[in-house]
């Protein structure tokens, strides 16, 4: 949990600085693939086909979608920022993966995706910490961006939840749904436009969770 708070402040200090396109890049695609490798690692597993057509669609479509973002401010991107976002970004997938296997191995592991919870979780959590213990006057200038890492983590770690105890045997359609309306909802907030490439970035990546962390659908398909 402390790795994941500090990724956290780390996150908030330097994303702010970097355009859209290089925080995209330098943000999530780190953190799925040294989970990717930890697992592999921990579990001693051998390669699995779906796991790297997964682990390609997931990781590419967080690349091509920071690639049709439309920055609204230039930046400098300075490399400082893009490396500590870097730092972040595998902090906290270590963080993830120390926490999936610590703590919730044993209940939520067996029965969704973990890194989903955890992710979302975390989210709800450092969105709250940060807007509770900043300045007034900080929290007015990032106000969108706690609110929506709050509102965002509550409600989307609650589904997940709910998935899971309710209806867990459909479980990977469901989990990949989730992040698909995620990514939905965020550019509705945002006011971004639906374009074509946007929605088949956003299909990619369904397509990415659905193989990469759901059993039974590669179960499926082995049948």
């Amino acid at each position: 949990m402390s790795l994941l708070f500090f990724s956290g402040k780390l996150f908030v200090k330097h994303q702010s600085k970097l355009s859209a396109t290089v925080a995209s890049v330098f943000n999530q695609p780190p953190t799925i693939l040294l989970m990717f490798f930890l697992e592999k690692y921990y579990n001693k597993k051998e390669n699995n086909f779906y796991d790297v057509i997964g682990l390609i669609l997931l990781t590419s479509s967080f690349i091509l979608l920071s690639l049709i973002k439309k920055d609204k401010k230039e930046t400098n991107n300075n490399l400082k920022d893009c490396l500590f976002l870097l730092l972040a970004s595998l902090i906290r997938g270590l963080g993830n993966f120390l926490f999936n296997y610590l703590v919730i191995d044993n209940f939520i592991k067996k029965n969704t995706c973990s890194y989903a919870v955890t992710s979302h979780t975390f989210n709800a959590l450092v969105g709250l910490i940060y807007y509770l213990i900043l300045e007034r006057n900080v929290v007015k200038k990032k106000c969108k961006f706690f609110m929506v890492s709050f509102f965002q983590g509550v409600f989307f770690s609650s589904i997940i939840l709910l998935t899971t105890i309710f209806i867990a045997s459909k479980r990977f359609v469901y989990t990949s749904m989730i992040h698909l309306i995620n990514d939905f909802m965020i550019d509705f907030y945002l006011r971004n436009k639906f374009t074509k490439k946007r929605v088949f970035v956003y299909f990619l990546s369904f397509i990415g969770f659905v193989f990469y962390k759901n059993r039974e659908i590669k179960d499926l398909i082995g049948k």
